[in-house]
């Protein structure tokens, strides 16, 4: 047991040897003494259990306004694209007729050179030189 001297007489600080050893004035302070001290620690935990409960009140806060700038950027950009992309339907259409006007253009020029074409197949297997020469082979 630890004790505390004052004087002649020592007095022990644990609490159960209190009643037999401490007079009544200095017990009535001790007690006094240690409900002052139990009162700063409830108020210490009152006040950290409402820290805590303001911080995620705050956390909470926080990721709410997150996501709400996160959707309405979203927005702004399906917005954005919409504007200056248009639909996929009309890139579609778009790209559809391009196609077709490509190909006639293809069918035209065939069209235009075929007879040339075939007058050149003509002449190129019917005229065949049948002289030998042995340095090509």
């Amino acid at each position: 047991v630890s004790t505390q001297s004052t004087g002649t007489r020592a007095f022990p600080l644990d609490r159960a040897h209190s009643t037999t050893l401490w007079p009544t004035s200095l017990k009535s302070e001790f007690n006094n003494f240690l409900r002052q001290n139990k009162k700063p620690n409830r108020l210490s935990k009152r006040l950290e259990k409402k820290k805590s409960n303001l911080l995620k009140k705050a956390r909470d806060e926080a990721a709410k306004e997150i996501n709400d700038y996160k959707t309405q950027r979203e927005t702004q950009f399906k917005a954005f694209c919409q504007e200056h992309l248009g639909s996929t339907d009309g890139l579609a259409q778009n790209l559809a007729v391009q196609t077709d006007e490509q190909i006639k253009q293809i069918k035209i020029q065939t069209e235009a050179k075929r007879n040339e074409v075939i007058q050149m197949l003509i002449a190129s297997v019917c005229d065949v030189d049948l002289t030998y020469n042995p340095a090509q082979e």
